[in-house]
């Protein structure tokens, strides 16, 4: 079995400065190397991030090998200080935390950058004098996914600490040192991938060289030391040069230069506030507002996404809410203009304004989408647009009632339908009416007047399984999840109250799954946007309720429709405990007008924290 060993390294193109080391002195013997104190203080910032340590002092040395002089007229002095070692920065991949370890990270020159195109390699010296962060990692990498996911990490990083340069194509690039080895041997050669200028390309590349190096392996033959290309067309690495087994890539200068690092590192970040990184980020929005972790990742991919989304919910717009229309509308219409959220015309007040009117039914979704869609042109403020757009909505109950009683009367047959527990309906009369008043209306004062003008009231039984609709076959085995069972149990007990039964899934507590949970609150969320459901009865394991309760807490409690969870110790055809429980849901849901509750030993219990005894 071969295990593969990658490692990255990386450069990161800060911006110009006039020089990146200077020099004092007459001749060699009296010359004095300083570093520029700005580009220090971007480095020693980067290196406190990965939690490195900052050596008291550092030789300067100069690189060696071939190094083609720009033709910019930029004059190099190939020096190269070793700022800081060790540190690390986690991944995560497949679900799991992966801790990606850093050998040293140095300050050097920009010597340009190979490009491929159109089977032409030339070189960019375009920013070649300008500073240039070193990272190089351990090999600590085993796929091109792990090293795409710390390249995107690392630019995250680098990001909210505001240190590459924003004007520069490609400011992060990196070479990938790749070989295999039979486990649990260590490789005696590594092969480099040179001048990867696409994190996807890095990904590509890593991948594509394991399994050729594999194959090769496999055959018998020998893989050396090479430095290689990767070809996108041919979606293949192929051989570019030769290199040493060992490469002496530094020496020192002579007389040997010091630099005093601590001192310098204390002088330059003592007033330098404090970063909220990414990765601390995304664990307190998630936290903090509720969102997904996924929702999280999004926000905060981007410092200034997460920061209009904080500046929005902070003058009140709904956090889920927020999140959601920021990756969708936003998104969109950043990308047709091709356009970054920093320059964004639309205020996180005006968004939350937005936000905050379609959250409280005054508007509805196509209103939102025409409002956002002329403030993300023209910067002007929503409340405005309502008027000069004609957007005015008509919430008001007495004014749609005449509306809705018309179309009622016309639609008798749909209405029978809609009596009947049938959904497809209400979405029709609703659009009647919608059509009536210009689209003017506010769809959900719609629905809500047709349900009342039409007495109905719908409770919705989700069932997830659990003993409180499970049966016990003649072998012994229980099986969860049985409709019917619920369907009968609530026939018999709550006659008077219209239900009816969707199975989510058939599980026990035990089998739940994050992605069980998703499906819950789809089916939840679908039913309540409908705006035929009265009420929602879950029906669920025991064991897990008080983790599915609490999560639907935070997404429903302001719902406009109850959400009740209800569960069984035992099985319906054992006692009367499941028929007791579900009864007292069902009545729930029907009167209660919002929030989410737990029915279960005859007694409504909160939905956080809750135990059984």
């Amino acid at each position: 079995m071969y295990q593969s060993f990658v490692y990255l390294e990386v450069r990161i193109l800060l911006p110009p400065v006039s020089e990146v080391f200077s020099l004092s002195g007459s001749d060699e013997k009296s010359r004095k190397v300083t570093v520029n104190s700005g580009v220090m203080r971007r480095v020693f910032t980067l290196a406190r991030s990965l939690g490195c340590c900052i050596p008291e002092n550092a030789s300067v040395e100069r690189l060696t090998g071939n190094i083609v002089k720009p033709t910019n007229g930029r004059a190099l002095t190939d020096y190269s200080v070793k700022v800081a070692e060790g540190g690390s920065m986690n991944i995560m991949f497949h679900c799991r935390s992966k801790t990606i370890h850093i050998e040293e990270v140095r300050i050097e020159e920009d010597t340009g950058r190979l490009t491929h195109a159109e089977g032409n390699t030339r070189m960019d010296f375009t920013w070649a004098g300008c500073p240039s962060i070193r990272v190089h990692t351990t090999p600590s990498f085993e796929t091109g996914e792990e090293a795409q996911l710390f390249l995107d990490e690392l630019r995250r990083l680098t990001e909210y600490l505001h240190l590459t340069n924003e004007n520069a194509d490609g400011a992060i690039r990196c070479n990938a040192f790749v070989a295999l080895s039979e486990y649990p041997e260590l490789p005696d050669y590594y092969v480099k991938l040179r001048n990867l200028n696409s994190f996807n390309f890095v990904r590509k590349a890593i991948n594509s060289e394991l399994t050729r190096q594999e194959n090769l392996l496999t055959n018998g033959e020998i893989v050396g030391s090479e430095s290689r290309l990767w070809n996108e067309t041919k979606a293949c690495t192929q051989f570019y040069q030769a290199r040493a087994e060992v490469v002496r890539r530094f020496e020192q200068l002579n007389p040997p230069q010091l630099i005093q690092l601590a001192p310098l590192e204390a002088q330059l970040l003592q007033d330098e506030p404090p970063v909220e990184l990414p990765e601390a980020r995304r664990r307190r929005i998630k936290e903090q507002y509720g969102v997904s972790r996924l929702r999280s990742e999004f926000l905060c991919d981007d410092k200034d996404r997460a920061d209009f989304f904080e500046a929005a919910v902070r003058v009140g717009a709904e956090p889920l809410t927020a999140a959601h229309w920021i990756a969708s509308e936003i998104t969109r219409l950043l990308n047709q203009n091709g356009q970054k959220i920093s320059e964004l015309k639309i205020t996180p007040e005006h968004y939350a304004y937005i936000i905050k009117k379609l959250a409280a039914g005054e508007i509805h979704s196509a209103t939102a989408k025409h409002l956002l869609q002329s403030s993300f042109k023209t910067g002007a403020a929503p409340s405005g647009l309502l008027k000069t757009l004609h957007l005015t909505e008509i919430s008001d109950e007495k004014e749609l009632l005449p509306y809705v009683r018309k179309t009622v009367t016309e639609n008798k047959n749909l209405c029978d339908r809609l009596r009947n527990g049938e959904m497809a309906p209400l979405e029709f009369l609703t659009g009647e009416v919608m059509k009536a008043t210009n689209n003017k209306a506010v769809p959900q004062i719609v629905k809500s007047l047709i349900k009342r003008e039409l007495n109905i009231s719908i409770v919705y039984i989700l069932a997830m399984g659990g003993a409180i609709s499970a049966v016990r076959h003649e072998d012994g085995t229980v099986m969860s999840g049985d409709s019917n069972i619920l369907r009968t149990m609530a026939d018999r007990c709550v006659p008077g109250i219209p239900v009816q039964v969707i199975s989510v899934g058939q599980f026990l507590s035990e089998e739940l799954e994050p992605g069980d949970w998703a499906s819950l609150i789809a089916e939840i969320s679908a039913r309540i946007n409908a705006g035929i459901a009265n009420g929602i009865v879950v029906t669920h394991g025991r064991d897990t309720l008080s983790y599915t309760s609490a999560l639907l807490y935070w997404l429903f409690s302001d719902a406009q429709v109850p959400v009740v969870l209800t569960a069984s110790s035992s099985l319906p055809g054992e006692s009367t405990e499941a028929e007791e429980n579900l009864t007292l849901a069902v009545k729930t849901a029907a009167e209660k007008k919002t929030g989410v509750y737990v029915a279960f030993g005859g007694k409504i219990l909160s939905p956080l924290n809750l135990r059984f005894e």
